[in-house]
């Protein structure tokens, strides 16, 4: 039941708006969000998928919470990924 909350904030420096698509999946390329360990580990995402950042410092928080499911004896890793990708709002500029 124990747990570690990893919290990421992603700013847009850019001089452009941009819209946030994300992509949460197993390294095996599986399409549920998971991790390589997941008889040990429970791996859960929040994310705003789609939204839109502002220019110049807008900001999205993306977290990521790992669980232990059972007593780990010796030592044992969670992979897990996430992909972010930023899409200019103005489809003449590239952000």
């Amino acid at each position: 039941g124990e747990k570690s909350v990893f919290t990421f904030t992603i700013t847009n420096t850019s001089n452009v708006d941009a819209q946030i698509s994300v992509n949460a999946t197993k390294l095996s390329g599986a399409a549920n969000p998971s991790n390589s360990n997941e008889d040990k580990f429970t791996v859960e995402y929040t994310y705003p998928d789609g939204q839109k950042i502002t220019k110049s410092g807008g900001t999205i928080t993306v977290v990521v919470t790992v669980t232990v499911k059972e007593p780990v004896i010796d030592a044992t890793s969670a992979t897990f990924g996430i992909e972010l990708t930023a899409t200019s709002v103005d489809s003449s500029v590239t952000p």
